[in-house]
């Protein structure tokens, strides 16, 4: 157990209030979860833990009034985990301070990007010292803006001006590369222009274009999906077919294959636990 609590994200909490929702894992990988029939606790084997549908197995299984979140963190890997320059971790505990006095989902949705960013990055080709350090902070500016929702015009354009400036600031003190800083907070500066119909960007810029693929996606997530249902006041399905009637799949089409599969994964996933009335 102690060899795979290294590599994924175990979250353990009382029987009482998952049901029976909670797992063990066999030596071998093997997941087990216990189901109760009547007065027997039988074994119901799901897969192994390095199965790529373990998760979709899993919340097969779950009973409605289980975390939502565990079902997604459970099996997902430890973005810590990955090898990575101890210089991002020192910017994304700076930019925890900002982005705890901002959206409430923030910190969950930065960590869902940046799970699926370290991956990315290195698949594309593209210069990760500006991509990673873009995902961890692109949202910092919503501390210090003032908001009403959002998705308002006001909101977007504020939190883009201040978050450069947050940016610049704590690529100062981590003594980043003044080159690669400016880069990166001028990106923060633009990165949600298409809500002011400038599309082209993200056509012409792979890393504008990868965030953007990303940075939608991540609304499927758990986190993100519900707090985006309590934003705009919809009902699962409702906010299912908001996602997938969006104008980004027709302006800013997915800009890579392997985006585009990211997003894929995420829709069945979502619809899934909506089918289910997991929301």
């Amino acid at each position: 157990m102690a060899a795979y609590g290294r590599q994924i994200n175990i979250i353990i909490s009382p029987r009482r209030q998952r049901a029976n929702a909670y797992f063990m894992i066999n030596p071998d990988g093997q997941v087990i979860m216990p189901e109760d029939k009547d007065d027997v606790c039988c074994e119901v084997m799901i897969g192994n833990i390095f199965d790529q549908n373990i998760i979709d197995k899993w919340q097969k299984l779950i009973y409605e009034n289980n975390y939502l979140e565990n079902a997604e963190d459970t099996f997902s890997h430890d973005w810590q985990s990955y090898p990575m320059p101890e210089i991002y971790n020192k910017i994304w505990r700076l930019a925890k301070r900002y982005n705890h006095q901002g959206q409430d989902y923030t910190e969950k949705h930065i960590e869902w990007l940046i799970k699926q960013s370290l991956l990315l990055a290195k698949q594309e080709n593209i210069e990760e010292q500006i991509f990673i350090p873009f995902i961890l902070l692109h949202d910092v500016g919503y501390s210090a803006a003032k908001i009403d929702s959002p998705f308002a015009s006001d909101s977007r354009k504020s939190h883009m001006q201040a978050g450069k400036q947050i940016a610049k600031k704590i690529l100062r003190q981590v003594n980043y590369p003044k080159r690669l800083a400016n880069k990166i907070s001028n990106y923060i500066a633009i990165h949600d222009n298409w809500a002011f119909n400038d599309h082209q960007l993200y056509h012409k810029n792979k890393i504008l274009g990868l965030f953007n693929d990303l940075d939608f996606t991540s609304m499927y997530s758990a986190a993100s999906f519900n707090s985006m249902m309590n934003i705009l006041k919809k009902t699962p399905q409702k906010m299912l077919d908001y996602l997938q009637n969006n104008e980004k799949i027709v302006n800013r089409p997915f800009i890579s294959a392997a985006s585009r599969l990211i997003y894929q994964n995420s829709v069945q996933k979502t619809q899934l636990l909506v089918n289910s009335n997991l929301f």
